[in-house]
């Protein structure tokens, strides 16, 4: 121990400087045998919360290292990946998220120096994250049963938050439910599912609502039609010919009645006013005959019907009649 000890305390000076010498000397070896290469490292981006970057999205660089050819080799065989941290702060002026790539972005590990970075700079298609309240909207299906109408729908909470991208929360205007069927007599409630317009951009704060239907008698409007012509109506297997000298009053007014949506459609080319001689007991000269009338021409299966004809019945006057052998 003592000549150990010896060793190390006669002539220090010398033999610090020797090891000096001989550190310098396995550097300069080490530096000269030190090579350069290239090879395509991948980028593994790493988003904050705040910001919205699409998936599947592959970023890779040409990475120029330079150390020694067993550290290369090392290196290359761990395959090295770029991890860049990405957050609201890349922004540039132009509005576009440029991120400057920085080689401790890079573990490549000891005595390994990066030498350059192509590209240095990326462009990335990441958007701003914002959350506003959007109007919930109840998708009607179907109608009431006859007779009834539809009055409200409402959802509660009639608003959910929307989060996502900037540019398609600003595009929304509205969240659909999913199709809520009506037909139902009598005010009634379900739970309905919300529809996200894009769930892979766009997060909803509800996965669905409680949705109400108000469902009242069907309520009718009326409209009124004057000078509306009386037209002739026979049994062609029972009247081969017939002749009218007169009808009087020749035109009669007329009121229809039905669902507002559907009276607004109506004008006096769709109401027919018509009397029937049909009768075996229509003989020649003058018969009082009540009115019947219809509405034609519009939707079928509607609702409309006529309720007054003014006056009710009209006075003919029959020149004469030819009615068919049976």
């Amino acid at each position: 121990m003592s000549r150990i000890w010896q060793f190390f305390c006669t002539d220090v000076w010398r033999k610090l400087l020797a090891l000096i010498f001989a550190c310098g000397f396995y550097w300069l070896i080490y530096m000269y045998n030190q090579k350069q290469t290239s090879m395509e490292v991948p980028l593994q981006l790493e988003v904050s919360s705040g910001l919205y970057l699409p998936k599947n999205l592959n970023y890779s660089v040409k990475l120029t290292v330079k150390g020694s050819d067993n550290r290369l080799r090392e290196l290359k065989s761990s395959g090295p990946v770029g991890k860049v941290p990405i957050d609201e702060n890349i922004v540039s002026s132009d509005g576009k998220y440029r991120v400057n790539l920085k080689p401790e972005y890079f573990d490549v590990g000891v005595f390994v120096k990066i030498v350059d970075i192509d590209p240095s700079v990326i462009v990335l298609p990441a958007q701003k994250k914002i959350s506003r309240y959007i109007p919930v909207k109840v998708v009607q299906k179907g109608e009431p049963l006859n007779g009834y109408q539809l009055k409200a729908l409402y959802a509660n909470p009639d608003t959910v938050q929307v989060t996502g991208p900037e540019d398609d929360v600003e595009k929304l205007s509205e969240i659909k439910t999913e199709p809520l069927a009506v037909n139902f007599d009598s005010d009634f409630s379900k739970d309905k599912n919300l529809e996200n317009p894009d769930s892979e951009k766009i997060k909803l704060s509800l996965d669905g609502v409680k949705v109400k239907a108000e469902i009242i008698p069907l309520q009718e409007f009326s409209k009124n039609f004057s000078s509306v012509p009386v037209n002739i109506l026979s049994d062609p297997a029972a009247v081969a010919d017939i002749g009218i000298e007169s009808i009087m009053p020749a035109k009669v007014s007329v009121t229809v009645a039905g669902p507002v949506k559907e009276i607004e459609k109506v004008n006096r080319n769709n109401v027919r006013v018509f009397i029937d001689l049909s009768s075996p007991e229509i003989e020649r000269g003058k018969y009082k005959i009540a009115l019947q009338g219809r509405v034609t021409g519009v939707a079928k299966d509607n609702k409309l019907r006529v309720t007054e004809i003014t006056p009710s019945e009209v006075e003919v006057s029959v020149k004469n009649i030819v009615k068919k052998q049976k």
